[in-house]
């Protein structure tokens, strides 16, 4: 049990069983209402509503989190084992998330300007890079293709 001592503040004292008192943090971090997770933890719920107010709550609530937090990740692991024994890909996906030798290689590249790294996408040439760029700030900038980087983009000089 946390702490043993309360708040002077505090209107009633840590309870002697700290168990319905993570019991009832544990309902109502599922959604419960007070007098429903009262109830179901053996207290009264006025002896809940006085619980909220004290300073010892936020361990109870604390302890409640890491309870439901170990039970929903063994539930997890359980379905993930039943699911991959099912599907090879979900199995892949998995791996490839856990180990990262055997993550696949990116498909796309990464183009930032504010990051400082500057990326070529596949098929344009180096010295062609400049020409795109261009390009692409006239089509934002005026909402047309600029073949060229004349407005209307049809290479010929005209509208």
């Amino acid at each position: 049990m946390p702490n043993e001592t309360a708040n002077s503040t505090d209107p009633v004292k840590k309870p002697h069983s700290w168990d319905k008192a993570v019991s009832a943090a544990y309902l109502r971090l599922l959604g419960n209402s007070q007098e429903a997770s009262a109830r179901s933890a053996g207290i009264s719920p006025r002896s809940l509503v006085s619980w909220e107010t004290c300073s010892w709550w936020p361990q109870a609530k604390q302890e409640a989190k890491e309870r439901w937090l170990n039970d929903l990740v063994a539930k997890a692991r359980v379905s993930i084992e039943a699911g991959v024994q099912d599907d090879p890909n979900l199995a892949l996906k998995i791996l490839e998330r856990l180990d990262l030798d055997l993550r696949p290689p990116k498909e796309r590249m990464d183009v930032s300007v504010e990051g400082g790294v500057l990326a070529v996408p596949q098929g344009i040439e180096e010295e062609d890079w400049g020409d795109y760029l261009r390009r692409q700030r006239m089509f934002t900038a005026t909402g047309e293709r600029g073949g060229n980087g004349k407005r209307g983009g049809n290479g010929r000089g005209g509208a």
